[in-house]
């Protein structure tokens, strides 16, 4: 059984979005720009760099970001503790005309959850349950440098629970 904390659960999903980065995201480099921390808890010098990343040789605004936090039960029942791990991913990309950005966030979106699959069941053993807790819902990001208003962020999520997790 694989170790279950929250860095493993992250790592495990970052390295399979990087998998997908240059064949599925349309990266130049392979990893892609895939960060285990969302935007706002960026240091606001850094945004810019924290959001670009080459694609077809230009740098454009494309990132993904995977966060996991969890909660556990401080007493055991019957000898089983429980380790609730919330799963937020969010990506960043431009505008774009006639929906074109929207359009490309929604179709990378369902590469990135196939990609989540390929991990087998239940993430490669690291949790017993999986359930969603929100689809795509995308929206302008505002406030931001390099372009105010014209980055969409689109966030996702699931939950998981593991028994007697790793400590």
């Amino acid at each position: 059984m694989a170790l279950s904390t929250e860095e493993t659960v992250r790592q495990a999903l970052v390295e399979a979005i990087e998998a997908i980065a240059v064949s599925g995201l349309g990266f130049d480099q392979a990893g892609g720009n895939v960060k285990e921390y969302p935007l706002d808890l960026e240091a606001k010098e850094d945004v810019p760099d924290y959001l670009t990343a080459l694609v077809g040789g230009e740098p454009v605004v494309r990132c993904w970001s995977v966060f996991v936090t969890a909660s556990e039960d401080w007493l055991a029942e019957d000898g089983v503790g429980i380790r609730r791990y919330t799963v937020k991913f969010e990506a960043y990309y431009e505008v774009e005309t006639a929906g074109a950005g929207a359009n490309l966030i929604v179709e990378h979106a369902r590469k990135v959850r196939g990609a989540i699959r390929s991990l087998g069941s239940m993430l490669g053993g690291r949790v017993d349950t999986m359930a969603p807790i929100s689809e795509v819902q995308i929206s302008r990001l505002s406030g931001v440098e390099p372009s105010d208003g014209q980055i969409l962020v689109a966030t996702f999520g699931f939950t998981a629970e593991r028994r007697n997790p790793d400590f």
